[in-house]
């Protein structure tokens, strides 16, 4: 195993981080140079990996395009309880009760996987919330005149544009088996 970038390498902690974490084949580690991507396999092979990144939802996590993604469940979990507890939306609540629900289903059962019929009754309800959500949420306030760049919105709407955008990397758990809930080995059962 090689070890990570950054001060950690050198610590000893990565390895025990990484001995407590579910079996993915790779990580992601935000706070060194916005994304530093880790293995367990020798550096070279890194640009051909092409299997399921457990991920915060990082933009340049998504530059590994060859790989399938899912973003971790209890890292969203907290985004929503802070969007509940800072504006009470509805679509939060039913939002933050869905996932927790789809997770507990499948912790559940052998397969580690939802049949058809439950996926398909998830996707619904996940889009049904966040429809009621763009409905709940107030307006973006326009760009005042003169000002440059990206007009700046609430922690609300970016969590509600974040799951519209990647709803398939929100959901994937459901389908695969190989693939866990969330990247944080202890956080599952206190989460989710």
């Amino acid at each position: 195993m090689t070890a990570w970038f950054g001060s950690k390498a050198t610590s000893g902690l990565s390895q025990a981080i990484i001995a407590a974490m579910p079996p993915h084949d790779v990580y992601i580690e935000p706070f060194l140079g916005g994304g530093a991507i880790m293995k367990r396999d020798p550096p070279a092979i890194r640009p051909r990996y092409a299997g399921v990144l457990v991920h915060d939802c990082w933009a340049n996590c998504f530059a590994c395009d060859r790989c399938r993604h899912q973003l971790c469940g209890c890292h969203l979990l907290r985004e929503i309880a802070f969007v509940i507890e800072s504006n009470g939306f509805r679509w939060a609540r039913l939002m933050k009760s869905l996932l927790r629900e789809a997770c507990h289903r499948i912790n559940k059962c052998d397969a580690k996987v939802l049949t058809e019929a439950e996926r398909l009754a998830v996707r619904k309800r996940y889009r049904t919330n966040l429809t009621q959500g763009g409905k709940e949420l107030p307006d973006i306030p326009p760009r005042p005149k003169g000002k440059r760049g990206r007009t700046a919105k609430s922690n609300a709407h970016n969590l509600h544009e974040r799951l519209l955008k990647h709803e398939e990397s929100v959901l994937r758990f459901m389908s695969d088996p190989d693939v866990s809930f969330t990247n944080n080995a202890g956080a599952e059962d206190q989460d989710a």
